[in-house]
């Protein structure tokens, strides 16, 4: 992961709620070169395609619908998603 710092365009796509907010300031203390975007749940799965196949995407805080995580599934060598609520279980085991 030290390699995401300069190398590659790091997108962190976190909830715009105080959790989420937190893990964008600490995203951004590690990868200071990430562009950090603070989402809600009526923007997320647009965003996420927006940058999907052309970035480093991390999702944190946050799902997103079971068509964008369907064609997170086909890319996911590029997409690291950090949520702790039970509504990623399906994206986890296919």
């Amino acid at each position: 992961m030290e390699n995401l710092k300069e190398e590659i365009n790091l997108i962190i796509l976190t909830h715009n709620d105080y959790d989420g907010i937190s893990a964008g300031i600490i995203g951004k203390v590690v990868y200071p070169n990430a562009k950090v975007e603070f989402c809600n749940y009526d923007d997320i799965n647009e965003k996420v395609l927006e940058y999907l196949g052309k970035d480093v995407i991390f999702i944190t805080d946050i799902s997103v619908n079971e068509e964008v995580a369907e064609k997170l599934k086909k890319t996911i060598l590029n997409t690291m998603i950090v949520y702790y609520y039970l509504t990623i279980i399906k994206l986890q085991n296919g």
